[in-house]
């Protein structure tokens, strides 16, 4: 069994606004998960995501947009197969990390929802 991720020393519960319309006629034909699953929990989504580079305000968008969660267990179930050796799920994993590394480089998003480019700014 793979090693669990543990919340990064950073980690700090936020309080963020939704970004995402909820509205049904925008989410149509979308995966998501409308609840909080018991395991794992938003916590540990967010841990993961924040420890493999995405800015916590954004993760923490799972609590609000269900299309968000789904996605967000999607990426750690590819972390606990990456770390059991799945070669296909390591280069998802990888290619989010440099995704969200390059997007840092570029300040597309940033660890303050403030300092990011674009419709984020308040």
């Amino acid at each position: 069994m793979a090693p669990i991720v543990k919340d990064p020393p950073s980690l700090r519960p936020m309080n963020v606004r939704s970004i995402w319309s909820a509205e049904r006629h925008r989410n149509r034909g979308m995966p998501g998960i409308a609840f909080e699953l018991r395991w794992p929990n938003d916590r540990l989504l967010i841990a993961t995501l924040v420890a493999h580079g995405q800015p916590q305000w954004s993760a923490e968008q799972i609590r609000h947009y269900p299309p968000a969660r789904f996605y967000a267990l999607s990426f750690w179930l590819d972390v606990q197969d990456a770390a059991e050796g799945d070669r296909e799920a390591r280069a998802r994993v990888d290619y989010c990390r440099e995704q969200w590394q390059e997007m840092r480089k570029a300040e597309v998003i940033s660890d303050r929802p403030s300092a990011t480019v674009g419709i984020f700014e308040r």
